[in-house]
């Protein structure tokens, strides 16, 4: 059952004949999960019988490819560094965080104190949320480190004071970042683009398009699933079900700039699901043996 787990070969039967003692928690996470995506793929086949349309339901939302994400990061970097010094407050390393770690909310973001980030032990402590789930401890990925401490080497905020404070050391505000900071982001990194030829970022980025970000990238990564969810202080399974419905039908990515995007300190600077015998497997547990010992695997020359 777990060989078809990770092919996609999953069948009913697969599950039918299964011993009960085979049907941990984490695989029967993993049959909804795949059951969801194999469900959705089949109900956009030609000729696949639709339902009804929900007036109410909300029109599907999005994420950010990888590449993407890369210049979102490089023109909020340019745009920072063409302000004056007072004017800036890190733009970069504020969408780095929630782009590449945790997919937090923005307002988790604007009310984080620096005495709440570790970046010894690669750890953001978020102290208070709507819901125990919401209290947590989001693990940093090598990328938003490097970002924290270039931010931090130039801004030095006290322990309990903002982590990207303003000019006058007060905190952010969400609308501001909102409405302000990712529509200028957005439309400095499309200029690029389009002289590039690539595609254009959605027009609309929204905060929580970066929250499925993440969580996109850490699914494409190989985190396990229930990571995920924890990661970004949810009970309820749903917004990693639909973006993971999305992941396991993506045949063409770039699994290196994902990998140089997710990966932690203590894990190969090379992507190491490459090569004989080795496919991309988005179930891998990042806590499991075997992905322990992909971290001290040296690169082949």
């Amino acid at each position: 059952m777990r060989r078809a787990l990770r092919t996609g070969t999953l069948t009913i039967a697969d599950v039918m004949q299964t011993q009960p003692a085979e049907l941990a928690d984490r695989t029967l996470f993993e049959v909804l999960l795949m059951a969801r995506g194999r469900l959705q793929a089949a109900r956009r086949q030609p000729g696949a019988r639709q339902a009804p349309p929900d007036e109410g339901a909300k029109p599907a939302r999005t994420f950010l490819e990888p590449d993407m994400v890369v210049d979102l990061l490089d023109a909020a970097g340019e745009w920072e560094r063409a302000l004056p010094e007072h004017q800036r407050y890190g733009r970069r390393a504020l969408l780095a965080l929630l782009c590449l770690s945790g997919g937090p909310r923005i307002s988790e973001t604007t009310l984080a104190d620096r005495g709440e980030v570790d970046l010894h032990a690669a750890r953001w402590r978020i102290p208070e949320a709507k819901t125990d789930a919401g209290e947590r401890d989001v693990e940093l990925t090598a990328h938003t480190l490097g970002e924290l401490r270039s931010h931090l080497a130039t801004r030095r905020p006290t322990a309990r004071g903002p982590l990207f404070p303003t000019r006058t050391g007060g905190r952010l505000n969400a609308s501001n970042i909102r409405n302000r900071l990712l529509p200028e982001v957005v439309a400095h990194a499309n200029e690029r683009r389009e002289q590039d030829g690539r595609m254009l970022l959605p027009a609309k980025v929204t905060p929580h398009t970066l929250r499925r970000t993440w969580a996109m990238l850490a699914l494409t990564a190989g985190r396990d699933a229930r990571w995920v969810m924890a990661q970004m202080g949810h009970a309820d399974a749903r917004l990693t079900l639909q973006v993971y419905a999305q992941v396991i039908q993506r045949q063409r990515v770039d699994f290196d700039v994902v990998w140089g995007l997710m990966r932690f300190a203590d894990e190969s600077e090379r992507w190491l699901g490459r090569g004989p015998g080795r496919t991309f497997d988005p179930l891998i547990d990042p806590r499991s043996a075997d992905q322990a010992s992909n971290k001290t695997d040296k690169p082949s020359s």
